[in-house]
């Protein structure tokens, strides 16, 4: 991620490297989601200042809980219902209808056979898509002007056998400013963010039992605001 500031003489910029590790499970039938992340903030050029951020994060039916740095918020989503299976169907194939896509051949992953694609989506499409996942949360965000200049490159493993993802690999090359992320400048610099997002994802113990508590003292987590410019 590099940080420029478009105000200074020579468009100075700070660049930053996050390298991420995390594991999560679902539960599809107690519409329960828990996602752990340890994350490594290096500023590239004073590696010195570099720390270490922790995650724990759960999805329960429309409400976010998130503990950061032992620190519990949560947060409602304002979309009708998260977890409708026809509509994840119809957006994944908005997204295929929308996209170059290209047969790489057969690959093994984890000792299984699979189908390897590329997929290139159009990312005016990608960003309508996205809109309708979120609903209006937050709404101050501009998800068009996000991803509509962004380059977005997509990789399946398919289990040849199943059908059943494996492995998912995304590129993402990200373009924005506060204004596109609904927050105001508090003074005159222009800032521009770049970013370049490499995602691993290994999918595994599908159809096992999975037992996802919410911690009690999640539930007593404060109540954070959607709009990021509310106090």
């Amino acid at each position: 991620m590099e940080i420029f500031n478009l105000s200074g003489r020579n468009n100075s910029a700070q660049a930053i490297q996050i390298k991420g590790l995390g594991h999560g499970s679902l539960n599809l039938t107690s519409k329960s989601v828990k996602l752990v992340m340890a994350n490594l903030i290096l500023p590239l050029g004073n590696e010195d200042d570099s720390s270490v951020v922790t995650v724990e994060e759960y999805l329960v039916n429309d409400t976010i809980y998130m503990k950061t740095d032992a620190n519990w918020t949560q947060m409602k989503l304002p979309i009708a219902d998260l977890w409708t299976e026809q509509d994840r169907v119809e957006q994944q194939l908005q997204l295929l209808n929308n996209s170059n896509i290209i047969f790489l051949g057969m690959e093994k992953v984890g000792g299984q056979e699979c189908y390897k694609v590329s997929l290139s989506p159009d990312m005016s499409a990608y960003s309508k898509i996205v809109s309708e996942q979120m609903g209006g949360f937050p709404a101050n965000i501009n998800i068009s002007q996000l991803y509509n200049n962004s380059i977005m490159q997509i990789t399946y493993w398919i289990n040849k056998e199943s059908y059943l993802l494996e492995k998912t690999e995304v590129n993402l090359a990200m373009s924005m400013t506060p204004q596109s992320l609904g927050v105001t400048p508090k003074g005159p610099e222009k800032q521009e963010i770049r970013q370049l997002i490499n995602t691993t994802v290994s999918y595994f113990g599908y159809d096992k039992p999975v037992n996802i508590k919410l911690p009690p003292q999640a539930q007593m987590a404060k109540e954070l605001p959607l709009s990021l410019n509310s106090p």
